[in-house]
């Protein structure tokens, strides 16, 4: 179960220097988000995170352990689905005996359909909780782990299966299994990325992703999510199980199900800075949440009245959270839940709602992809190092990107330490990041955010005052002025000046650049120049 707590690899990459590596694998459905502007120089920048329109997202954790009252039932059912869906689940087989589980797509709508899905991955194991195997796969690419220890060390090699998108035509009264299911029974024998007849052993969990698209009729297609023990007994009803909060005496209220108008979350976000920006200081952000502080006068399902709002200021910020239990968090990343009780009843569980538990939705935003746009604008002379930093207790699936959307990197992070990336931006330059990453299965929903900004400090040959990379006639003589006062070093010219680091031009440096040009001593660390 989920809990509520403060939750990538060294993933360290001069995106100055580093070029894009040939992942032609890769492959991702969601686009990129949109390009911010940078205000003022070392301004905070304004956060903002919202839900992308454009698709449905469905869920299924609820109930997050399968038993034998599972079998022979539709765990959700979304009807009227068209154009791009997403769906995820998350459960655990503790049912006894093998059983499948299944998305079927079903066509009542009069005329044939084309299913195309576009990205998939599905497991089932005894050990991997977290579902590396499913998001290496989904993503199609290779993934990296920062660190390996415990509950991170993966139960194999973690190398996607190759996977090109599969197109289903799909007649009238037919159905298909986009993901998972059994190929017998399917129309025509689909067997969507050879996911198909897997049975899931008793104990195993299951963790599942899928992106698809439905072309045909606005009505009458539905999904289904099932569970069964043989394709001689497929499930094929209309009735939906709905969102259990308590049955046999095992509590599944704290776990969710459900379906949301949107595909993924995302946000776009900037900074300027120039010389006079802290060396190595975190970058300051602003931004505002809503929340409410009367939650328990909810009840069941009950929607919150009275919304309070907080303006966060800081270096910090906070995703992956419901804001009604920690108002320094967004909310307005969740993912809402549109689902029906058992009895049939539609209900909505999400940051205005309580859920059947009568608490604050326990919707951490597992297994919901984020695409976010991250931008650098360097007002000052000196060339800076901009370091992201994410916490999470658990994984993220992280995949960097350069500006283009072409892929950097892959990585499972699980290191507070390590940073996202590194992005090196000269005085005067703008440059971006494009990152997505997802918060797996069995994590804490909680995830904290920072930058730094470095200032990287020019390699420079000592007593070179000039900055040609030798010491010449034009160095002695400019140090020789210079220490008569009859000319002004600049502020790069003077610290090259400053072999001995006094914060000045003495005699002594004089005499060393002087005897060095002469060939009479030689500058430690101006060997050959």
């Amino acid at each position: 179960m989920k809990k509520f707590a403060f939750a990538l690899l060294s993933a360290v990459m001069l995106f100055a220097c580093l070029a894009p590596a040939a992942f032609a694998e890769y492959s991702t459905p969601f686009g990129l988000p949109a390009t911010a502007q940078p205000g003022a120089a070392n301004s905070a920048a304004e956060l903002k995170y919202s839900l992308r329109e454009g698709g449905r997202y469905i869920y299924c954790n609820n109930p997050e352990q399968l038993y034998g009252y599972n079998i022979g039932k539709a765990l959700i059912i979304e009807n009227d689905i068209a154009g791009d869906v997403f769906f995820t689940n998350e459960n655990r087989n503790k049912s006894g005996q093998n059983i499948y589980t299944g998305l079927q797509v079903r066509n009542d709508s009069g005329e044939d359909i084309k299913v195309t899905v576009k990205n998939i991955g599905y497991m089932s194991s005894n050990s991997d909780w977290f579902g590396q195997m499913e998001w290496t796969d989904f993503f199609n690419t290779t993934y990296r782990l920062e660190r390996t220890s415990g509950d991170f060390s993966f139960s194999r090699p973690v190398e996607p299966k190759a996977f090109e998108p599969q197109t289903f035509t799909v007649p009238h009264g037919k159905y298909i299994y986009v993901m998972g299911g059994t190929s017998a029974d399917a129309y025509g024998g689909a067997n969507a990325g050879g996911t198909a007849d897997m049975p899931v052993k008793n104990g195993a969990i299951i963790n599942g992703a899928v992106y698809f698209t439905v072309e045909g009729p606005e009505t009458g297609v539905s999904a289904a999510f099932v569970c069964y023990d043989s394709s001689d007994a497929p499930v094929l009803t209309t009735e939906q199980q709905g969102y259990i909060v308590e049955k046999d005496g095992h509590s599944f209220g704290r776990q969710y199900l459900g379906s949301a108008p949107y595909l993924c979350a995302e946000a776009s976000m900037a900074w300027n800075v120039n010389d006079d920006f802290e060396d190595g200081g975190r970058l300051p952000i602003k931004y505002s949440v809503q929340y409410y502080n009367n939650t328990a006068s909810a009840g069941n399902y009950g929607r919150y009245t009275n919304p309070l709002k907080n303006t966060v200021t800081g270096t910090t910020w906070y995703t992956h959270l419901n804001s009604a239990n920690h108002n320094t968090y967004f909310g307005t990343d969740m993912m809402p839940f549109y689902c029906v009780t058992e009895d049939g009843a539609p209900v909505v569980i999400d940051i205005h709602h309580n859920d059947g538990t009568g608490k604050p939705a326990n919707i951490g935003n597992w297994m919901v992809v984020y695409e976010e746009y991250l931008g650098f604008t360097n007002s000052g002379r000196n060339t800076r190092r901009f370091s992201l930093f994410i916490k999470v207790k658990g994984l993220l699936a992280v995949n960097v990107r350069d500006e283009n959307g072409g892929l950097i990197e892959s990585f499972y992070h699980n290191d507070a330490s390590a940073p996202i990336f590194d992005i090196e931006v000269r005085g005067g330059e703008t440059r971006g990041v494009s990152l997505e990453y997802v918060l797996l299965a069995d994590c804490y929903g909680s995830v904290e955010h920072y930058v730094t900004a470095g200032i990287i400090k020019p390699a420079f040959v000592p007593g070179d005052v000039n900055g040609n990379g030798k010491i010449d006639a034009a160095d002695y003589a400019m140090a020789k002025r210079a220490f008569l006062k009859t000319y002004a070093l600049g502020e790069e010219q003077a610290e090259r000046a400053d072999i001995n680091g006094n914060g000045k031009l003495d005699a002594a440096e004089y005499a060393m650049i002087k005897r060095h040009y002469l060939k009479t001593y030689v500058i430690p660390g101006a060997e050959g120049k």
